[in-house]
């Protein structure tokens, strides 16, 4: 797992000003050791270019891939591509304690003396954001559900089921009631 990890960090020390670039896949192997149940397959490349100066870091990440996931309502693989920019800022500080609590989302505060940096849970966050909370198939152009028929068939049977078994059941309790005049 150590092995699997060190691809997401990135060292600082002795790196000159400038601009560096990185390339990361995100695969299978990457979505299990986050535990992402809703994945089941695909990849990311993510692209990240450092721009470093004495102060600060600029890192420009390019997520470019696509993730397999279950359809919410057939439970069909779904292909869901993926093609975002992100950027996340990174001060380098003497003193971290002094910016404890003023850290943001897209702005980091690390110690000018940090060996490296580990984008692992960062890169985990941007793509689980970027994923549908609900993934389902496109309706069609003919206004049909691109969800599996045979799926939405039995789904209709066991709706309509329930239905009239909800509609001819009540409760006795309630039928005393409808003998109440006002």
């Amino acid at each position: 797992m150590e092995e699997f990890r060190s691809d997401f960090v990135i060292r600082l020390s002795g790196i000159e000003n400038g601009s560096h670039s990185y390339s990361i896949i995100c695969d299978k192997r990457f979505f299990e050791e986050n535990s992402m149940s809703e994945v089941i397959g695909g990849s990311v490349k993510v692209e990240l270019i450092m721009h470093k100066n004495d102060k600060m870091l600029t890192l420009d990440f390019n997520f470019d891939g696509e993730l397999e996931q279950e359809c919410v309502r057939c439970l069909d693989p779904i292909s869901t591509p993926l093609h975002f920019n992100q950027e996340l800022i990174v001060k380098l500080v003497p003193d971290h304690s002094d910016y404890l609590g003023l850290e943001e989302d897209d702005i980091w505060v690390v110690s000018e003396y940090q060996y490296d940096l580990d984008l692992f849970h960062y890169i985990y966050e941007s793509i689980a954001l970027a994923l549908p909370n609900q993934p389902k198939h496109a309706t069609k152009e003919d206004g049909t559900s691109g969800c599996n028929p045979l799926f939405l068939e039995k789904l209709a049977q066991y709706s309509t089921e329930a239905q009239s078994d909800n509609d001819n059941a009540t409760d006795p309790r309630w039928d005393a009631l409808k003998n109440l005049k006002f």
